[in-house]
């Protein structure tokens, strides 16, 4: 099976991002899904007939290799640029697969001042980060985009 997609709009950016592992686990649903939960994207090209679901004996397999892809782009966007992690780690939760976040040590390697927390091993303030907002890895949407105490708001 291969996905070969162009997408466009606003959320392109990490729609790129959520495209393939929606894909596995919802099928030719995908797009619309990412549009459902406020995402603006588009694909200039048509939807591929082959699923995962049409595919394997064992449909929930596909939510399997979902995940697994989630946390695979996770681990690859925790060594880059953390502005696409917060919103891919949110989108991936708001699309109902697992949380890319494995259990979180009690020992940190990274040591952090006074109101900063070790996210990964970048320190962040959870109460104003955007892509860490109250929590590691909880980002803010393209609805609520601020943090504020923690909170995500709209401006």
């Amino acid at each position: 099976m291969s996905l070969q997609t162009t997408l466009t709009g606003a959320d392109a950016a990490v729609g790129s991002l959520l495209y393939p592992v929606a894909f596995l686990g919802m099928g030719a649903n995908a797009l619309d899904a990412l549009r459902a939960q406020g995402y603006d994207v588009s694909d200039s090209r048509k939807s591929p007939a082959a699923t995962c679901q049409g595919a394997m004996l064992r449909p929930e397999g596909c939510t399997d290799l979902a995940n697994q892809l989630a946390r695979t782009l996770d681990a690859a966007l925790a060594t880059g640029d953390s502005v696409e992690r917060g919103p891919f780690l949110a989108g991936v939760q708001t699309l109902g697969f697992e949380s890319c976040q494995g259990p979180t040590s009690t020992t940190s390697t990274t040591l952090c001042g006074t109101g900063a927390t070790d996210c990964g091993g970048v320190c962040v303030d959870l109460m104003s980060d955007p892509n860490n907002c109250g929590s590691c890895g909880n980002g803010c949407t393209r609805t609520t985009p601020s943090c504020v105490l923690g909170t995500c708001t709209s401006p």
